[in-house]
């Protein structure tokens, strides 16, 4: 089980929860023979951040992408999102694969501040300054998907098994 964490690599503080969260789980998987592995290119962290077509096989291969949409700057009064946080997007949009996708914005900034590319899609708010309501969040998702690919997992032996 991959997560690809896309986040411009100085918030730090939304990039550390993740790992922390994955960590966390990890150690917990590992007894059930799962293996959890966080992948952000820009810390070289599951895959070379240099190399372009690994980075989209990953993002197309992970179970899930927690992506953080928050505004690195503002430019002649308009939030600017990072370049590469938007690729990454637009790579998902590209293999039609945004339901594994989660986006999440700090709270210090209003929804109309958040790039166009991202409006009507659910944005979860989280605070800088504490990190337990991010984590909260992250593992939501994270037991989601769990639950989710165990039941497709059960519905698939119960199929096969019928068959035979």
């Amino acid at each position: 089980m991959e997560i690809f964490i896309s986040s411009d690599g100085r918030q730090k503080m939304f990039i550390d929860s993740v790992l922390c969260v994955a960590e966390e789980k990890r150690i917990i998987l590992q007894s059930l023979g799962i293996d959890l592995v966080p992948i952000f290119p820009p810390r070289n962290i599951g895959c070379d951040s240099g190399d372009i077509l690994e980075r989209v096989l990953r993002i197309e291969g992970a179970s899930l992408v927690f992506m953080n949409v928050t505004p690195i700057a503002t430019s002649e009064e308009m939030p600017v999102i990072n370049s590469g946080v938007c690729v990454e997007y637009g790579i998902l949009l590209g293999i039609r694969r945004l339901e594994k996708c989660h986006l999440f914005c700090s709270k210090e900034y209003d929804r109309s501040e958040v790039s166009p590319l991202f409006h009507g899609r659910h944005i979860d708010s989280f605070r800088t300054d504490h990190q337990d309501n991010l984590k909260v969040l992250l593992n939501d998702y994270i037991d989601k998907y769990l639950a989710r690919s165990t039941s497709e997992f059960e519905k698939r032996i119960q199929e096969s098994s019928r068959t035979r």
